[in-house]
């Protein structure tokens, strides 16, 4: 698989948001990821892949701002991209999404990111029957689409999304 990096000018084939060295540069700068090193080249692209797939299909109908064309292959660049202090992030893929794509392409490497989920719910408590007694079952909420959040990568784009439940701005 060819990775091809979003410069910010919305690109039509674009599939990755940050390059391998990127990642690697991230990585260095916080200590280092053992299993991000040990991943051969290919892996690598492969994993920044899945990572912007997860951010676009997990975060994109929350991001700031519009899409710059109707042409772009991903959810950036954006226009009137404004985060909560104001900072605008148009036309540009921002550092931030950047660190948040190289946390879900260190999980990737181990996980599927978007994984299809059970729509059984977990049992939590169970009763037996006995007797004249019926049987008693509470159950956990089911998550059909059996996607995560995780909480390096939600943490590293906090600012480039709306708070849940946030009405679409005009």
């Amino acid at each position: 698989m060819t990775l091809i990096v979003e410069d910010g000018t919305g690109k039509s084939d674009a599939n990755g948001y940050a390059t391998a060295a990127e990642v690697t540069a991230y990585f260095a700068a916080s200590g280092g990821s053992a299993a991000w090193t040990a991943a051969s080249s290919d892996a690598k692209d492969e994993a920044i892949v899945r990572a912007t797939r997860y951010l676009d299909g997990f975060y994109g109908g929350r991001f700031i701002g519009l899409r710059t064309s109707s042409t772009q292959a991903l959810e950036w660049p954006r226009a009137n991209a404004y985060d909560r202090d104001g900072f605008a992030h148009d036309y540009a893929v921002p550092a931030a999404l950047k660190a948040g794509t190289a946390e879900a392409a260190l999980r990737s490497l181990t996980a599927d990111l978007l994984a299809d989920g059970s729509t059984e719910a977990a049992v939590l408590e169970e009763e037996v029957a006995v007797g004249p007694l019926k049987t008693r079952k509470k159950y956990a909420g089911a998550n059909p689409s059996g996607a995560r959040s995780y909480a390096a990568v939600a943490k590293a784009i906090d600012r480039l999304v709306e708070p849940p439940g946030t009405v679409y701005r005009a």
